[in-house]
């Protein structure tokens, strides 16, 4: 098999111990490889569970005193949106991806191949979250000043976290596939016609948040009226899509 495909003395030194010991009770060599690639990953799963428990309960707790002592409020909304978690978790994926290629040196390049996809994969969503997580902080800052009752960013915010994520999706899918991302943006440049065919409706809307947003033409606090709509009350939420209405009889109203 490729994934065992080997040269035992190109082996991480451990696992070529612990694979010749396992030959000399008996196994053979394609068992004896066997058994030793379970054990690693059972160890790199224990390891990672460790890291896990070490970053969740000790590095996390230690973030958390130190953001109580603070008088800043970015540590605080930072914290609130899961960017420290997200920050070590990173870390973590990135130190075994570094481990990788010594841990699985002597086996066949499709097994590091695969878990260096995934690691990569994995590291390109929890980039993309911590960026929300930034966002999310920039908007909830910004909200805690008296000027956001004049204009609010949340669409600006909301426009940037899908710029994010496309960026995301398109990272993601060259990694899968194993090209460049500009090539994935060239092919997305000839079908963007038929994108904005299919989301004609979607699109228009997003423009005209946009504008409602850049030409300060309405406010949280605003009060609007749309029969058609069954709209009556006051603007609580401008998103990147809709504009939230509180109606006067409590209920709310998406437009």
């Amino acid at each position: 098999m490729e994934i065992l495909a080997q040269n035992p003395t190109e082996k991480f030194l451990l696992l070529q111990s612990l694979e010749s010991y396992l030959q000399k009770t008996g196994l053979s060599p394609a068992g004896a490889s066997a058994f030793t690639l379970l054990a690693t990953f059972a160890v790199l799963a224990l390891l990672v569970w460790v890291l896990d428990r070490l970053g969740t309960k000790v590095l996390l707790g230690l973030i958390r005193h130190a953001v109580s002592k603070t008088e800043t409020l970015w540590d605080d909304h930072l914290l609130q949106h899961k960017f420290f978690p997200r920050l070590i978790e990173l870390a973590t994926a990135g130190g075994l991806l570094a481990l990788v290629r010594t841990v699985f040196s002597g086996y066949g390049p499709a097994l590091i191949g695969a878990i260096t996809l995934v690691l990569r994969v994995y590291m390109t969503v929890v980039g993309a979250l911590m960026i929300g997580a930034l966002l999310n902080t920039v908007n909830d800052i910004y909200e805690s000043k008296p000027q956001s009752r004049r204009k609010s960013i949340r669409g600006y915010i909301q426009t940037a976290k899908i710029v994010v994520w496309i960026i995301a999706g398109i990272l993601i899918v060259s990694i899968l596939i194993g090209r460049d991302p500009t090539d994935l943006l060239l092919g997305l440049g000839a079908s963007a016609a038929l994108v904005s065919l299919v989301f004609k409706d979607t699109i228009l809307g997003f423009v005209a948040s946009i504008q409602l947003s850049a030409q300060d033409m309405i406010r949280p606090g605003d009060w609007i009226e749309m029969p058609s709509k069954g709209a009556d009350g006051v603007v609580s939420e401008i998103n990147v899509n809709s504009v939230k209405v509180r109606n006067w009889d409590n209920t709310m109203t998406m437009i």
